[in-house]
């Protein structure tokens, strides 16, 4: 028995390596942050530091939790930004897994590390297992959302490849106790992490691949017995992951119903017949169906909503002098979302590969399900341009109304990807031959497969694509005076001239990765590259990902916190010679930011505006009818003293003598029949 212990402590010595070099990889990426004190720039996490700053404060001053924003949003409660309480035990391991590394550092070691578990429980090599974590991590999505400040979602992300894992271990290798174990842990972690609509999708990923396994095992005649101890492990791991989360869940539960995700107050509302989000918000980032083909062509469909100029300015030499400018100043991206930070790209290698495995695997249980889950995830990410399906789920599922963005249920896909190459690479690239029928017509069915959706994508752009212009860009020439409307239309001509040239090298640059992997395979079943060296064909999506993903974390992305808020959020000498020596409490109504994302006046000062995904609804009444109209009474008795507005010279300050102070008393009560009413009374009340 000693003998085996020490056998396997021996082989254990291999993972402790390869977490090691996964380690030293996050710290070369990540050094600026680890060693330098430095922290990445990220728009969300910026605005919530910004947000966030003066209850951070007054909790390191005090050491007591924190429940109300009292800077933002004339107050709100602060349950889903910082309360500064103590961290529970499941948030002490959800730390742990990433190594205790600063906020990025940590985030993305759990994307490298967590992988590497999930696929070594499932009896993938060492290897194999490094090379594919490499690859998840650097998914240009999950690059994104950890550059842009997504760090909930991000931590979310990260334990995906431990659930799928759970399940493939409890229904594919019928490990009921060890899979079992491995689903409630990855609940657990999931739940933890706090983004609790990237909970609710692993939940639905989970019954999709049991609905399949328990059909599949039906129509063969095979034991259901997995299929029906799923259920209760399942339900027992929601549970433990709600309870071992109470607090943060509690709060959600007990704050969402007077917030935007609620039930609808005003009539108006209501007759829209839906509670949570109204429907445009809700679907507004809807996936294209052409964004399938982003999946291999990351600029397929312009991109990232960044100027073409910053973007791709080696384009604006194709286009006229004359319009030149001003091309360059317009969105590359030009799909229907209202924009983007960056692509949902995975790379034509894994694409390749993926398709493989399903060609290779044949008609497996696996291979089904892994079609399953992708097409049901990509038909949700349709959202509104797929009616149908999203019409049922926000009318007949439970909670899916409280949730936003639609495509980002993509999320669920990458870590099919991932298992795919894996299991490719473990159980066929190793034995493939050339001489195996059934393998080589796989090879050359998925090869032509994809060769033809390239050439179709390269000679069908503008068929494919539309227009390649975007509404807003339409209406503005639209309103041009007659005169200069053609002048307008010679502009969009140059700017439909410039996103299709975008997009043609777009699919071109995919070409060599592709021809790489395909050689790369071949020689593979040719025996010209020994099956020993199989984890060789990883390199390639390695590569092809690490090539368009990096630029995102560059080391200029790298910057001193309080510094950079002092630059960029620090007073005018009129604001601090005006507001910030008063003493007395008040608030600011500053015009120069949109109320409802404004990162600046909650940082300085205690303000009308701020920024925050779940705000009470109630004020949202107030902001949309009365204080984005300036209006004077409503402003009055938010205690609005200052008011800032932009001048040429930069701010200018206006003093509000009179608001009606932080309290006072009434003589009288108006009684009104209904939320309505009251809304429309504070209009003539004073």
């Amino acid at each position: 028995m000693i003998d085996r212990v020490l056998q396997k402590l021996s082989h254990l010595k291999y993972d402790i390596y390869a977490v090691l070099c996964l380690f030293g990889l996050t710290l070369v990426f990540f050094r600026e942050e680890v060693f330098e004190g430095k922290v990445m720039y990220q728009s969300d996490m910026f605005g919530f530091y910004a947000v966030s700053s003066k209850i951070m404060k007054w909790h390191e001053t005090t050491g007591k939790p924190v429940y109300w924003h009292y800077n933002m949003f004339c107050g709100m409660p602060s349950y889903v930004t910082f309360t500064g309480e103590k961290k529970s035990l499941t948030g002490l391991i959800h730390e742990a897994t990433g190594f205790f590394l600063p906020l990025s550092a940590s985030t993305f070691f759990r994307y490298l590390f967590c992988t590497y578990l999930a696929l070594r429980f499932s009896g993938i090599q060492v290897i194999i297992s490094v090379l594919c974590s490499i690859i998840f991590a650097f998914f240009s999505h999950n690059v994104i959302i950890l550059t842009a400040g997504h760090i909930t979602k991000a931590w979310s992300v990260a334990f995906l490849p431990l659930l799928f894992s759970g399940l493939y271990l409890f229904l594919h290798r019928k490990k009921i106790i060890g899979g079992g174990f491995l689903l409630i842990v990855s609940f657990i972690l999931i739940a933890a992490s706090g983004h609790v609509q990237i909970f609710y999708y692993a939940i639905m990923a989970s019954g999709i691949v049991w609905l399949t396994y328990f059909i599949w095992n039906i129509v063969r005649r095979e034991s259901l017995r997995s299929c029906f101890l799923f259920i209760p492990v399942i339900v027992i791991g929601v549970l433990i992951a709600f309870l071992a989360n109470a607090r943060h869940y509690y709060y959600l539960h007990e704050y969402t119903p007077y917030t935007i995700r609620g039930e609808p107050v005003l009539e108006e509302e209501k007759k829209a017949g839906r509670s949570g989000l109204d429907f445009d918000y809700l679907t507004a980032w809807s996936a294209d169906p052409q964004d399938i083909f982003t999946l291999m062509f990351p600029d397929f469909r312009g991109g990232e909503s960044t100027p073409i100029g910053e973007y791709k300015p080696e384009v604006l030499e194709d286009v006229s002098p004359q319009f030149r400018q001003y091309v360059g100043g317009a969105s590359s991206y030009f799909g229907s979302q209202p924009f983007t930070s960056g692509p949902f790209f995975v790379g034509i290698s894994p694409v390749f590969l993926f398709v493989l495995f399903l060609l290779f695997d044949g008609f497996s249980v696996i291979s089904v399900s892994f079609i399953v889950l992708f097409v049901f995830c990509y038909l949700v990410a349709l959202g509104r341009n797929f009616p149908p399906l999203i019409e049922v789920l926000i009318n007949y599922f439970p909670y899916f109304s409280k949730f936003r963005v639609p495509s980002m249920i993509m999320v669920i896909i990458l870590p099919v990807f991932v298992f795919s190459l894996a299991f490719l690479s473990e159980k066929y690239l190793k034995n493939t031959t050339w001489t195996n029928p059934a393998h080589r017509k796989s090879f050359i069915y998925g090869s032509v497969f994809l060769f033809g959706i390239s050439i179709i994508c390269y000679l069908f752009i503008s068929q494919i694509n539309g227009d390649m212009i975007r509404d807003e860009e339409k209406m503005f020439v639209m309103n041009l005076s007659h005169e200069q409307q053609s002048i307008g239309n010679a502009f969009l001509n140059e700017l439909r001239k410039a996103r299709e040239i975008i997009v043609i090298r777009s699919v071109i640059k995919s070409v060599p990765w592709f021809a790489l992997v395909i050689v790369l395979v071949f020689l593979l079943m040719k025996n010209i590259l020994p099956h020993r060296f199989a984890f060789a064909v990883l390199l390639v999506p390695c590569i092809e990902n690490f090539a368009f993903s990096y630029r995102y974390i560059k080391e200029s992305r790298f910057i001193d916190l309080q510094q950079t808020f002092n630059r960029v959020l620090g007073p005018s000498p009129e604001e601090y010679s005006k507001i910030l020596k008063d003493t007395s409490y008040f608030r600011v109504w500053d015009v120069t930011e949109n109320p409802t994302s404004a990162f600046r006046s909650p940082y300085l000062y205690n303000s009308t505006g701020g920024y925050s995904a779940a705000k009470l609804r109630k004020y949202q009444h107030l902001i949309e009818k009365y204080i984005s109209k300036g209006h004077k009474n409503i402003l009055n008795m938010l205690n609005v003293k200052y008011i800032i507005k932009r001048s040429e010279n930069g701010f200018n300050v206006f003093q509000n003598y009179e608001n009606y102070g932080p309290a006072w008393l009434v003589d009288s009560l108006i009684p009104v029949s209904s939320p309505d009413e009251e809304l429309s009374m504070l209009d003539s009340a004073n």
